[in-house]
């Protein structure tokens, strides 16, 4: 019985030392100062917090994600028509933790639609994605001396870098080939035309190809323009409708969470525990 109540006061401070530790690192902090931390203090309340995070979270049924993995998941990617990625250098500390994984749920279009469905995935195999049902992160970009915890439902394995600042998206292959190959096309037009003026000779048809390689161009980084605004459009969604809690409060959610998990163990056990003497005394006579 000590023994279990030692137990349960050496949680309990866990549990409740995080806000305290969290104090000198929290952005959103909106009290009054009374301390000036000093570095070493900041990096040593940071250091704690996220040890202490990290138990709590495992008493959560989380587990974090290695740092490999990690780096692997935010190289460059394609999401959807535009490639996207994120270097972790950027950040003094990147750390992320994950609960569940199931596939994601696949999206049935309107039955007026049903028959361009079809169609669609018979040329196209309809792609099922990998989805983490939460995903708690903690991350701090270089020369900051803020700690940001942020805690998100429902994310694709594959799309870690909605959840980080700093990413870079950039054409992908073929768009590039497309815009590279009617600058090319546009340059020749121009100096085929250059040399004929120069040599009093005119051409009519540069015109024309001038014309159509500037269309082309044009075109490519349209599409370009709105591939990329179409990522922007989805991530602002994710982070506006799948963000559950930032910061101290995460802090309180974790804990709940971990206590709550901690309920259902000592409840099963219990339930087992009474089936099992039932089962015992059954046997007996």
């Amino acid at each position: 019985m000590r023994a279990s109540n030692l137990r349960n006061l050496s949680l309990q401070h866990v549990y409740n030392s995080p806000q305290t530790l969290y104090d000198p690192l929290n952005p959103d902090k909106e009290t009054l100062i009374v301390k000036n931390y000093t570095k070493e203090e900041r990096e040593k309340c940071e250091t704690e917090l996220l040890q202490k995070l990290s138990l709590i979270l495992e008493k959560a049924s989380f587990y974090e994600l290695p740092k490999p993995s990690v780096r692997d998941v935010l190289r460059e990617h394609p999401a959807g028509d535009v490639l996207v990625s994120v270097d972790p250098e950027k950040y003094d500390v990147l750390r992320i933790w994950v609960l569940g994984r199931e596939l994601e749920p696949v999206q049935h279009e309107p039955w007026y639609l049903w028959p361009y469905q079809i169609v669609r995935n018979l040329t196209f195999p309809l792609e099922q994605f990998e989805r983490y049902k939460r995903v708690v992160v903690a991350v701090r970009p270089k020369r900051q001396t803020k700690l940001h915890l942020k805690s998100f439902k429902d994310i694709r394995c594959a799309n870690m870098e909605y959840l980080l600042p700093d990413g870079k998206i950039r054409m992908s292959q073929f768009d590039r080939r497309i815009l590279v190959g009617t600058l090319v096309i546009g340059m020749t037009s121009l100096v085929v035309k250059l040399f004929s003026f120069l040599a009093d000779y005119k051409v009519d048809a540069m015109y024309i190809a001038l014309a159509i390689a500037g269309v082309l161009g044009l075109r490519a980084w349209t599409m370009y323009k709105n591939k990329r605004n179409s990522y922007l459009v989805n991530l602002s969604r994710v982070l506006y409708f799948k963000a559950i809690a930032n910061n101290r409060a995460l802090l309180t959610l974790a804990v709940d969470r971990a206590e709550d998990e901690a309920f259902k163990g000592c409840l099963l056990a219990y339930a087992f525990l009474q089936a099992s003497s039932r089962i015992s005394l059954s046997g007996t006579f």
